[in-house]
């Protein structure tokens, strides 16, 4: 009996082993095509720079009023979990920093945004065709 719960508890712990790599793996998988679709195939600092500064842009109290303004909702969720990462790898210019922010940014935030009502307030949670449209509004 204590054999057979040995060899259980062996499989198990080697079946979660399997499952840590595979989502790792998976991960990687998704941060190197979020880095491929946010910077294509070549990587060119001066618009990695200039993303992060507009990403760090769009997530400043100012412009997520414009956007509750532009938008006609009550909030604007734009949260970026690791603002003074990002903020330090760009002051000490980390460019491979950035990139993989950017990119976990981009995974985090997903592609549209999203409209929800809570409490009888309406919400939108930012996307990322949200910030490329900041963006390009800003460059005007």
């Amino acid at each position: 009996m204590n054999g057979l719960l040995r060899t259980a508890q062996g499989k198990a712990k080697l079946a979660n082993a399997h499952a840590e790599v595979e989502s790792k793996v998976r991960r990687e998988i998704e941060i190197t095509e979020a880095v491929r679709l946010t910077f294509g195939e070549t990587i060119d600092p001066p618009t990695v720079r200039a993303m992060a500064e507009a990403l760090l842009a769009y997530s400043d109290p100012e412009a997520i009023n414009a956007e509750t303004k532009r938008l006609g909702v009550d909030r604007v969720c734009f949260f970026i979990s690791r603002k003074y990462e990002l903020k330090a790898a760009l002051k000490r210019n980390d460019l491979p920093k950035v990139v993989l922010l950017v990119a976990e940014i981009r995974l985090a935030v997903g592609e549209q945004g999203r409209l929800s009502n809570h409490r009888g307030k309406t919400d939108y949670d930012v996307g990322w065709a949200d910030f490329v449209r900041f963006r390009a509004n800003e460059n005007r």
